[in-house]
């Protein structure tokens, strides 16, 4: 659908890729909690099955900030369902800086070289992500 979109055509089930974005975003949702009780547990592997799932999570919203511009490039839509959509993306928008900030809070960087590496990796890995996020919202704005 994305292709398809880029290619400006339209597709041909846009909310059937809206409720897939949504349903993946459950899923990591629960994924990140069950990270978090592995992570609590002191699991071993607990920590890089936390950065897989927060890779996961930032391709995710790679996907969402790019379905999203691409639908808003590709047809026009009313006033109220442009309202509502950009509620709803402020919305995502606040609950990502909060789970990062959570994140961030709640960060335990160790005593141990490992410890600290991985810390320091899902630091820049954050990084990383809030700077793709911020070019997804300058060229939503150079759309607009």
């Amino acid at each position: 659908e994305l292709r398809l979109q880029a290619a400006g055509k339209p597709s041909p089930q846009p909310s059937e890729l809206q409720r897939e974005l949504e349903q993946a975003d459950a899923a990591l949702r629960a994924l990140f909690a069950d990270v978090q009780a592995l992570k609590d547990g002191r699991h071993a592997q607990g920590e890089q099955m936390y950065r897989r799932v927060y890779r996961l999570h930032e391709r995710l919203v790679g996907l969402r900030s790019e379905h999203a511009l691409l639908r808003g490039t590709a047809a026009p839509r009313d006033d109220e369902r442009d309202g509502a959509a950009a509620l709803r993306s402020v919305r995502e928008l606040r609950l990502w800086v909060e789970e990062r900030a959570r994140r961030v809070a709640e960060a335990e960087w160790g005593r141990e070289l490992p410890a600290v590496e991985a810390q320091l990796d899902a630091q820049r890995a954050l990084h990383r992500s809030v700077c793709d996020f911020r070019a997804n919202i300058l060229r939503a704005r150079d759309i607009e």
